[in-house]
């Protein structure tokens, strides 16, 4: 399957990797690619979350807490994708798909994180309703 990323997503996997190295985490979860949303702070999938009055704050709080009691590299190494993560990341892929769209963009990746819904993202996003 060809990964015809968009720049946001390529952008967000890369801030992805930063937010997981910042938390000292040695896996990349699905948490990092919703903070990585986060700090993106543009696009359909971040302006979603606000039409649906998420308090981003508080999401952002929450995550970094789940994320900070993960398992903890003890030295500086680029954390490697979750399983799980690869799973989201493949669902948005195909999501894109489903929808004839020419590229796999942050609203993929957001529909991909809430149908997998056994993560702290969707746990997250479950308690604000």
């Amino acid at each position: 399957m060809e990964n015809n990323f968009s720049n946001r997503v390529r952008r967000i996997i890369e801030l992805s990797r930063e937010e997981a190295g910042r938390l000292q985490n040695t896996s990349l979860g699905p948490e990092h690619l919703m903070l990585a949303i986060l700090r993106n702070g543009e696009g359909v999938a971040f302006e979603t979350l606000k039409s649906f009055g998420i308090d981003l704050k508080v999401l952002k709080a929450n995550l970094d807490k789940t994320a900070m009691e993960q398992e903890r590299a003890s030295v500086a190494t680029s954390p490697a994708l979750s399983k799980i993560t690869e799973k989201i990341i493949r669902m948005s892929m195909l999501e894109a798909r489903l929808i004839r769209s020419k590229e796999t963009d942050a609203e993929h990746l957001l529909l991909a994180l809430l149908k997998e819904n056994n993560n702290a993202v969707s746990q997250e996003l479950n308690k604000q309703n």
